[in-house]
């Protein structure tokens, strides 16, 4: 097994099942540590810097930009697997998250409207 086959999620069709089996716990896992990652990015962006207004608001916009652009990959994402196209363990993860992160950019715009 090559480790570039693991990072892209990708494995070879003649590969053992112990390998297939290794390699999907092994994406996930890597997928599970990006999310947590990415949560513990936005909690911080969330309590940044209560003091100071202006500055909260653009921690709050940056995040929001960031959450609009994840939108728009996953919404690129659920058009190719419509299309046909076979999506790997980390785009499927990716793609689960819409509902999360739609929820966040209204708790955002909620922030954003209450803080002007």
């Amino acid at each position: 097994m090559c480790l570039a086959a693991l990072g892209r999620g990708r494995i070879p069709i003649n590969a053992p099942r112990s390998v297939v089996n290794d390699v999907v716990v092994a994406t996930r896992e890597m997928a599970e540590e990006k999310e947590r990652l990415l949560e513990a990015e936005t909690r911080a962006v969330s309590i940044a810097d209560t003091g100071n207004q202006s500055s909260r608001e653009e921690a709050l916009a940056k995040e929001k930009r960031k959450l609009v652009k994840m939108i728009r990959q996953i919404n690129k994402l659920d058009q190719e697997s419509q299309s046909g196209a076979q999506l790997n363990v980390e785009q499927l993860i990716k793609s689960r998250k819409k509902p999360e992160i739609e929820r966040r950019i209204a708790e955002i715009n909620q922030q954003l409207k209450l803080e002007k």
